[in-house]
């Protein structure tokens, strides 16, 4: 939730009485829209109110997280600064904020301004009006920014309506955590992050170094997965280089595979040829054969038809035992 701010317009509203040193109240009614305006632009809730803002429900029963009165100084002192005051500690419910505030907006205002910081510290600062009006939980600080009417200093640099409400409100930016560009160290600028749409407001501290955390774990992320990426890569070149080294023998192996089956082929080629001719070779022996096997029956006939004429002839008294078996073979091998 964003800071919600009220902030008052010295003496703005009173035309008698109590109308403040010479030219305050015009003063204080220009520059407080001024310093409105810039904190708005940062987010805040900013609610702007006068001299009379105790007769404002809404100023004195909403707790706020500051009540600022904008004053400058008389020229009583006979001399120059300002200073930033708080309630007495034991009348307000939120002094440690209050004094932490008063503090934080002093040390930014008066060393940015260049108006001397005089502790001024008063009961009408002490006590100012409109303390008893706000609630316990309300900070509350005012600011008397200079001598106003004391030429040429304080005065002159008061004029400088921009610089005075831009000097202001980066005191209540700041004194809220608020990141303002002169903060900016130099290790976040060299990363860039102003260029970033999302830093172009102001962050708290506590904001930016949750971002910047982030950030950086992602970068610490992207980074070793970037390095384990290239471990895998790395591994997969040796891989690679492995397989095509595997594939590169496998092609050799293949080369000689393929040869050896042309050689192969070749020879079962020629054993092909060769069994046709066995083949053939055997054809023929079978053809032998089965010309043998007719044969032995009729030479078995002739055997016996030969042995009856032996018996009833008695060829033995004719012929001699050569003559005989010229003539069996004649007759079997050549009839």
């Amino acid at each position: 939730m964003s800071k919600r701010v009220v902030i008052q317009a010295g003496h703005k509203g009173i035309t008698s009485g109590s109308v403040g040193a010479p030219g305050e109240r015009d003063w204080t009614t220009k520059i407080v829209p001024m310093i409105a305006e810039r904190l708005r632009a940062k987010g805040l809730g900013v609610y702007e109110t006068d001299a009379l803002g105790y007769n404002d429900d809404k100023v004195i029963e909403t707790d706020w997280d500051l009540f600022l009165a904008i004053h400058y100084d008389a020229d009583i002192y006979n001399d120059t600064g300002g200073f930033t005051d708080y309630p007495e500690p034991k009348t307000d419910g939120a002094t440690q904020e209050s004094q932490r505030i008063a503090k934080v907006l002093a040390d930014y205002y008066f060393s940015t301004t260049g108006i001397k910081y005089v502790n001024r510290s008063n009961a009408n600062t002490r006590y100012y009006y409109m303390w008893q009006y706000l609630t316990a939980k309300t900070p509350c600080v005012i600011i008397e920014c200079g001598v106003g009417w004391r030429k040429p200093e304080d005065y002159n640099t008061l004029r400088k309506y921009d610089f005075i409400a831009d000097t202001i409100a980066n005191g209540i930016l700041k004194a809220f955590g608020t990141f303002l560009d002169e903060d900016i160290p130099s290790e976040v600028e060299a990363l860039g992050l102003k260029e970033i749409p999302r830093y172009n407001k102001y962050w708290t501290y506590r904001e930016l170094i949750s971002d910047y955390i982030k950030l950086y774990k992602e970068y610490e992320y992207e980074k070793t997965e970037k390095e384990k990426y290239k471990k895998e890569a790395r591994e997969l070149r040796e891989v690679t280089k492995s397989q095509a080294e595997d594939i590169a023998s496998f092609g050799k192996e293949i080369e000689l595979l393929s040869k050896a089956t042309a050689d192969l082929e070749f020879e079962i080629a020629q054993l092909q040829g060769q069994f046709a001719e066995v083949s053939r070779e055997r054809d023929s022996l079978t053809d032998v054969c089965k010309g043998y096997e007719e044969a032995i029956p009729k030479l078995n006939a002739y055997i016996k038809e030969l042995e009856g004429k032996l018996i009833s002839q008695n060829p033995l008294k004719t012929f001699g035992a050569k003559e005989l078996w010229v003539a069996w073979f004649n007759k079997v091998f050549r009839s």
